[in-house]
C-alpha cells in the first residue's frame, strides 16, 4: 500500500527516504534495491527517489553503483545540495576524502547555511588533518548562525583536537547554555573537565542552564 501511494504523490519531499528507513528494516537488500528502482523509473523527476536508491546502495557496500546513480543525480539537481551531499557520501565511504570535500563545498555554495553540510566538511577536513581550516570554517559558520549548539559542538571538538583545551571547554559550555539536553556535550563536557582536573565545574553548569 505504501509503494502504491509513493508512485501516486505528486511531491513526496522526505517520504521516499523515509519509506526506505523503514523497509530496509524488514527487506532484504536486493529484494529493496528492485523495490527502489522501479520507483527511480517512475519519478526520475524526485530529488529523494535518487537519494534512497544511493544511500541503498552506500548501505550495501556497493560503492561502484552508487557513485554511478550519484554523479548522475548532480547532474539532474545541480542546485539541490542533498544531491551534492548524497555524492560526498559515497565518497566518503570510498574513502576518497578529498573528492568529499569537494562534493560538500559544492552543497554549501548553494546553501551556505546549511548547518548539516557544514557539520559533514570540518569534519572532512579533520581526516585530512586540515583542523585549522575545519576550524576557520565552523567559527565563520557561528557568526551565521549563532544559535546552533552543533556547531558549536562541533567547533570546541575541533579546538580539542588542536590543543586548544580552555577554549573548547568554553566552546562547549555555550553550546550547552543553547540546548541543555545536547548529551553529547554533557559527556564530553565532564570527559574534558576530569581531564583537566576541573570536575568541580560539571555541577556548577548544571546549575547555570537549570
Amino acid at each position: 500500500f505504501i509503494k502504491s501511494e509513493l508512485f501516486k504523490q505528486p511531491c513526496l519531499g522526505d517520504g521516499l527516504l523515509g519509506y526506505y528507513d523503514q523497509a530496509k528494516i524488514h527487506l532484504e537488500s536486493e529484494t529493496l534495491f528492485i523495490e527502489l528502482k522501479s520507483l527511480l523509473e517512475k519519478r526520475k523527476d524526485l530529488w529523494s527517489a535518487w537519494s534512497a536508491i544511493i544511500c541503498q546502495l552506500v548501505d550495501t557496500k556497493r560503492l561502484d553503483e552508487a557513485l554511478q546513480y550519484a554523479l548522475k543525480s548532480v547532474e539532474r539537481f545541480p542546485l539541490t545540495p542533498g544531491s551534492w551531499y548524497d555524492l560526498s557520501l559515497v565518497y566518503k565511504t570510498k574513502g576518497d576524502y578529498e573528492e568529499q570535500i569537494q562534493a560538500l563545498n559544492r552543497a554549501i555554495g548553494i546553501n551556505p547555511n546549511w548547518s548539516f553540510g557544514i557539520q559533514q566538511l570540518s569534519e572532512a577536513l579533520c581526516k585530512i588533518n586540515k583542523k585549522a581550516e575545519a576550524r576557520d570554517l565552523l567559527t565563520d559558520s557561528i557568526r551565521k548562525l549563532p544559535l546552533d549548539q552543533y556547531l558549536y559542538g562541533y567547533l570546541a571538538d575541533v579546538q580539542w583536537q588542536l590543543g586548544e583545551k580552555e577554549t573548547a571547554i568554553e566552546t562547549i559550555k555555550k553550546a550547552l547554555t543553547l540546548d541543555s539536553e545536547y548529551e553529547w556535550g554533557w559527556q564530553t563536557l565532564k570527559n574534558w573537565l576530569r581531564e583537566t582536573k576541573r570536575t568541580e565545574e560539571i555541577e556548577q553548569m548544571a546549575w547555570q542552564v537549570a
